[in-house]
């Protein structure tokens, strides 16, 4: 792709952002992840939120971060697993690693080794960067094999430094990362890069000095990702990376025909905004209180333009009272009750779309251990609809990447996930929802039957009695290494029927020799 068409494509992704987004974002971050904000030019450790009175939101979003994790990548478990498809089910033995082994069983292994080398890297740390990001709009992380190393590297994007191109069906293809850094990091990143001729000498003479870059992870026709980073109009280096992106993207809300997420603090910005301006009054009515309004007789000369209204004050007037007194406080009383309600109300308001406070205040009436539990069903059944676009964006990208990485290295076989042959199976507490809720309602039902009097023999004709217990291993997430395979089930089956054949015919032969000694 030709530099003019990367930069005419980045101008227009930026264009988009900077007219319709920025604002909006910047807001967000301004008042709920201050620290993080990146929008706005700053210089390292300045502070950031002098001018918030309220913290609920600063609070309640990290809070939102490590609910999401744990809910959908809880760290240091297996939240995903492959599972054969529907084509290979069938499939009795494949090679492996230099074995014959089951689809399942190689699937199992496969699994193990993606997640040893995920837990084992620094996904964890990056993906609660990530999540915060979230709770604004949209998480953007890089995934990239280090071979120095030999592990898995992972790397958060701060929103205010991506632009995102929208492709077919609304899926994020294209991505832009704006960032500055000096030449000597540059060269020491990209060693083939070529700089233009205006730079050479300030390579040698100023290496220090910053750029600003632009990497381009563009698709082209065939699905094939290409990158292209860029200093100005110039394009310095070039790679191409595949059918697989290092950029992986995830939102929850996207509005039909937008390319970046709407997060819970869009949603809550107006709470936040007058919570900060209540906290705001409050302290000053607070000062008033403390301190005072005061007036005081000036002999009727009086300005109104020059009476400010602030703790201490003293207001020149003409007369204080009946009985005239030099000094008298001014009553500056107000409706402080109604003032806490609705602040407590927006509070509220803020802490349920970030799932910072599910089972109330540590100092609430004590709940019940079956109350605690479902609200906390209820809220995973409410995150439900948000949370099923970040697990197959984000959790789905996750395992896609990996295993595309680790299979270019050769330590796992090429794999792709198509649902056909092989599905991606996750088991995160949010995922297993439903499949918690099929086995509670077969529960229910062997339970009704039995509570009716129903014998074993009818339930074995109305329902595969046997297949029960598989049913809720999968449903309910058992340990694999405790499940027969359909392999050992089988030959189990063989073996009751060769052992009830055998007691068959060992009867049978009882009962000639029975009739042969009556009959002797």
């Amino acid at each position: 792709m030709s530099a003019k068409a990367v930069l005419k494509r980045f101008d227009k992704a930026k264009k988009r952002k900077m007219s319709s987004w920025y604002s909006h974002m910047r807001e967000c971050y301004e008042y709920a992840v201050p620290q993080r904000e990146t929008f706005t030019k700053h210089s390292p450790g300045q502070k950031k939120n002098t001018h918030i009175y309220d913290s609920t939101a600063i609070i309640a979003t990290p809070i939102y971060a490590n609910r999401i994790q744990q809910s959908i990548m809880p760290a240091g478990s297996q939240w995903a697993k492959l599972t054969p498809g529907r084509r290979v089910n069938g499939q009795e033995m494949i090679d492996y690693a230099g074995e014959r082994v089951t689809m399942q069983n190689a699937l199992e292994k496969i699994t193990d080794i993606v997640f040893e080398y995920i837990n084992r890297s620094n996904f964890n740390a990056r993906c609660h960067e990530s999540l915060i990001d979230l709770a604004v709009s949209t998480a953007v992380m890089i995934c990239e094999y280090d071979e120095d190393q030999g592990e898995i590297v992972f790397d958060a994007i701060p929103l205010s430094n991506v632009y995102l191109e929208s492709g077919p069906k609304g899926k994020v293809t294209g991505v832009f990362w704006e960032r500055k850094d000096n030449i000597r990091n540059i060269l020491a990143q990209y060693p083939d890069a070529v700089l233009p001729e205006k730079l050479k000498d300030i390579e040698k003479t100023k290496p220090e000095t910053e750029l600003d870059i632009v990497e381009a992870m563009l698709p082209d026709k065939d699905g094939e990702y290409a990158l292209n980073v860029m200093i100005g109009d110039d394009v310095i280096y070039e790679e191409g990376f595949g059918e697989s992106t290092p950029f992986i993207v995830g939102r929850t809300t996207v509005i039909p025909g937008e390319v970046y997420g709407r997060g819970p603090l869009m949603r809550v910005l107006p709470d936040i905004k007058t919570l900060n301006k209540m906290a705001e009054n409050s302290l000053k009515s607070a000062a008033l209180a403390v301190a005072g309004v005061w007036t005081a007789t000036d002999d009727g000369v009086i300005n109104p333009y020059s009476i400010t209204l602030a703790p201490g004050v003293v207001i020149p007037v003409g007369s204080n009272s009946d009985e005239n007194p030099t000094l008298r406080p001014l009553d500056v009383g107000g409706r402080l009750d109604f003032h806490e309600m609705e602040y407590n109300r927006r509070v509220d308001n803020v802490n349920r779309a970030l799932f910072a406070k599910p089972i109330g205040d540590i100092d609430d009436a004590t709940k019940s251990a079956t109350e605690i539990q479902a609200r906390m069903q209820l809220d995973l059944q409410d995150a439900g609809a948000d949370f099923s676009r970040l697990v197959n964006e984000l959790a789905g990208g996750v395992i896609e990447r990996v295993m595309y990485l680790l299979s270019r290295e050769g330590i796992i076989p090429p794999l792709k996930i198509d649902g056909e042959n092989i599905k991606l199976k996750f088991t995160s507490p949010v995922s297993q929802q439903h499949d918690k809720d099929e086995a509670a309602n077969l529960m229910n039902i062997l339970q009704t039957a039995v509570g009716m009097g129903a014998p074993l023999e009818m339930l074995n004709e109305t329902i595969r009695v046997e297949a029960i217990p598989t049913f809720l291993m999968d449903k309910m997430s058992g340990p694999a290494e405790l499940k027969r395979t359909p392999e050992e089930i089988e030959a189990m089956q063989q073996q009751k029927q060769q052992a009830a054949q055998a007691q068959a015919e060992l009867a049978m032969m009882q009962q000639e020799e029975q009739g042969g000694q009556g009959a002797g």
